[in-house]
């Protein structure tokens, strides 16, 4: 527990020193996973937009990895091959990265059971889906 609150201090200390919520998640701990943020308007659905994986490198490992942070170097926790759908939440603050929620492989054809397609409030997405970071680049826009 002391170590959590110490973690914390030190979050608040380095947002109060003016670092963007992503840069100082990955000062206190590289590893941690940064949440991707959902809902937040009365009016619309909790993740406004779906695409699916697209334009990977035809010579490369064919899939897209989905990252713990909006950063290259952050731990990969799960990786979607080309067509994947995903739930568009989130973005980075440089706008390289979406904030994403999925279904696995195994039940991607139930990737309307992710319980973002009705209005939430703001907040962390906890499921029942996967959810974590992609590079915007290899992600082409569905709907919304």
């Amino acid at each position: 527990m002391a170590h959590a609150r110490a973690r914390l201090a030190l979050l608040g200390a380095a947002l109060l020193a003016g670092l963007p919520l992503a840069e100082a998640c990955e000062a206190i701990d590289p590893v941690a996973a940064l949440p991707v943020m959902v809902g937040g308007q009365e009016d619309m659905d909790a993740c406004m937009s779906l695409g699916y994986v697209d334009h990977l490198n035809p010579k490369g490992d064919n899939f897209l990895s989905v990252r713990a942070q909006p950063r290259a170097g952050a731990p990969e926790t799960y990786r979607v091959k080309a067509g994947h759908m995903l739930w568009l939440c989130d973005e980075s603050r440089d706008g390289k990265w979406y904030g994403v929620v999925f279904q696995p492989a195994e039940r991607m054809e139930d990737w309307a059971d992710c319980n973002v397609s009705t209005p939430l409030p703001r907040g962390p997405y906890r499921g029942p889906c996967r959810s974590g970071w992609v590079a915007k680049r290899f992600v082409e826009l569905a709907a919304g």
